[in-house]
């Protein structure tokens, strides 16, 4: 779906041109070069049927979002890189970077380094969709668990804001092949009559493929190129036979946690920042590698006591281990949000490519007041006025935020929007009414799973250009993991005030047409104007119960086995939940109904990650939770 962004100073319209598709093209900067199906020693169009035997991906695709990873079987060679596995866009796009959640229009040339499209493949990158009725859109794919995993489009259109919201027809399918590690593109048809051509952005097409960095790739064609002449056609992208480029490519792959959203942390308790450091390269770093982490505030300053640390990896084995790295605790003892951005750097020179040796994230203070209500607040939002308005073209959508809370529990009482309708700055009340939804999350995917609450917001009630509250009538506790705000329009805008000001959370999540759910296609750049108020007597990361239970867990720092001690003071049902800093569940367990004493079980934290986790126990609505850290 298109998103029409409405900036209150001003537009900027790129202007772009259509390319004519040649029969061969490249090399890349690694070697790449790719032929069609016209040109001398190309490929052959054969198309595989593999709608009887592959799996159909289809009810997890809407519009403008990704579902996987899903298993290769294999592993492809890619760039300088190997993958076993891929994520799969309604977009025409297939990713190796599995945590990539949106590519949208308007979509990046490439190469284009930055942002979530690194490390792809566009067989057909462009404004698909797979929602509204009789919309006979399919998406399979199929591996043989050997040398050979195709994605295959089957009927897809294009989204459209007219009629019933689709049109034209497209059939095409990516096939990677392990025997010589190529790519190709089969194009069994592509309805060019039905393509629409949008001046308002430079590529509403994109065929090509690109590397993990972003900075090296090779575009096949753009616009109105890609379906000229492309029925019964093909692309294939060869490896090289031999390549010369070699690159020692030092990185902070993450800070904070490993997708770089922002965290929220409580004020005057130590927290320990992490960051995770890979040579994505293909050459080995032999040098010692340091990464430099620095904590600013919004105005850039460096908070006071200042945090400046440096650690030291020995050397970088190329493009397969990533580093994770644990800064000394530090305490902030002044509320606001901050930036933790990590600047990596290497002696000898042992680094080719400078332009990605730095990474962000946001960190968030939580200052929980004085009992009984002990209310604190949860928002991504700076404080200032915003800079900008999002609206959808074609119907009632809306955005969303995920908060995963630094301790419990959370008792959800309002949420405040910013309303504002597009450049009008004076008029109120709004032309239509909102609702706000409140969902749980999915331990095992991190995504929205199911909606605890709603509570809607008359037009007559609204304030234009201000911060509106709406109070839950039954307020939601949270006790682990994270959680979900939805904020849906009643008409054909959302009403909801953005900002651009650094940094930001990568928490944002756009709402679309039939209440799909994907990462906000403008999450590295901007943050929505939600605030969620909240009460809930929690003081620290490792909360106590109350008097008559204790919670222990030893060793600890681990990296094998640990025991997890504790005792009830009378019959009951404890559950408990171990989950990372990203706020997702890696273990759960619950044993039923035990009898009052101690009690006591392991876990095996072999096969965890390194770092930071958090061990939940709920007995009778109250929770207690342990940091467990586990080492190398």
């Amino acid at each position: 779906m298109r998103k029409n962004l409405f900036l209150l100073a001003f537009a900027i319209l790129a202007f772009g041109s259509d390319r004519l598709i040649a029969q061969t093209g490249g090399p890349d900067l690694f070697g790449y070069i790719w032929k069609d199906s016209n040109a001398p020693g190309g490929p052959a169009f054969v198309w595989k049927d593999i709608s009887t035997i592959g799996t159909n991906i289809t009810p997890g695709m809407t519009d403008d979002n990704a579902v996987g990873p899903y298993n290769l079987g294999w592993t492809f060679h890619y760039y300088w890189a190997g993958y076993d596995k891929v994520k799969v866009g309604s977009n025409g796009w297939i990713s190796f970077k599995t945590t990539v959640g949106n590519i949208a229009h308007c979509f990046p040339t490439i190469p284009s380094a930055g942002g979530t499209a690194d490390n792809y493949l566009a067989p057909f990158m462009t404004d698909l969709t797979f929602n509204a009725n009789g919309n006979a859109g399919k998406v399979y794919y199929w591996s043989n668990n050997i040398d050979t995993f195709i994605v295959s489009y089957n009927n897809v259109p294009w989204w459209t804001q007219a009629g019933p919201g689709f049109a034209g027809n497209n059939s095409f399918q990516m096939v990677l092949s392990g025997r010589d590690s190529s790519i190709t593109y089969y194009y069994q048809n592509l309805d060019a009559a039905n393509f629409n051509d949008q001046t308002g952005c430079a590529s509403d097409i994109v065929i090509g493929i690109e590397n993990l960095t972003g900075n090296i790739g090779l575009e096949h064609s753009v616009d109105a190129a890609c379906v000229a002449n492309t029925t019964n056609y093909a692309v294939k992208f060869y490896y090289p036979s031999n390549t010369s480029f070699q690159i020692q490519d030092i990185t902070p792959l993450w800070a904070g946690n490993v997708e770089n959203q922002g965290q929220f942390v409580l004020l005057n308790e130590p927290t320990i920042l992490q960051t995770g450091i890979r040579n994505v390269g293909n050459t080995d770093v032999t040098a010692s590698i340091t990464a430099r982490g620095k904590l600013r505030d919004v105005a850039l300053n460096n908070l006071n006591p200042d945090f400046d640390q440096t650690l030291t990896i020995p050397t970088g084995i190329a493009s397969s281990v990533t580093n994770i790295l644990d800064y000394a605790p530090y305490t902030f003892n002044t509320g606001g949000s901050y930036t933790l951005e990590v600047t990596t750097t290497t002696a000898s020179g042992q680094d080719a490519n400078p332009s990605n040796n730095s990474n962000k994230v946001e960190i968030t203070t939580v200052l929980v007041g004085a009992p009984p209500s002990c209310a604190h607040t949860y928002s991504y939002a700076s404080g200032n006025p915003p800079d900008g308005v999002i609206a959808w073209g074609g119907g009632n959508g809306g955005a969303g935020i995920k908060v995963v809370p630094p301790a419990y529990p959370v008792v959800i009482e309002s949420v405040d929007a910013f309303m504002l309708n597009g450049l009008d700055t004076v008029h109120s009340p709004l032309l239509y009414g909102a609702t706000i939804e409140i969902w749980s999350e999915n331990p095992t995917t991190g995504l929205p799973m199911a909606m605890l609450t709603s509570e809607t917001i008359a037009a007559n009630n609204t304030t234009n250009f201000a911060w509106n509250t709406i109070t839950l009538s039954s307020p939601q506790t949270i006790t682990s993991g994270g959680f979900f705000v939805a904020w849906l329009t009643g008409g054909d805008t959302v009403l909801l005030g953005t900002e651009t000001l650094d940094p930001i959370s990568r928490r944002t999540w756009e709402i679309l047409q039939q209440g799909s759910w994907a990462p906000y296609r403008l999450l590295t750049q901007e943050d929505f104007l939600i605030k969620v108020n909240a009460t809930g007597c929690i003081s620290s990361k490792e909360t106590e119960l109350n008097s008559t239970f204790s919670l222990e867990l030893y060793p600890n720092p681990t990296n094998g086995i640990t025991t997890v001690a504790y005792e009830l003071a009378g019959n009951t049902n404890p559950s408990f939940m171990l989950t990372n800093v990203q706020g997702q569940t890696v273990l759960s367990k619950e044993f039923g109904k035990l009898s009052s004493g101690s009690h006591a079980f392991t876990i095996d934290t072999q096969n965890l990650a390194p770092g930071i986790y958090i061990l939940n126990m709920n007995v009778n609505g109250q929770a207690a939770n342990r940091k467990l850290v586990v080492t190398k």
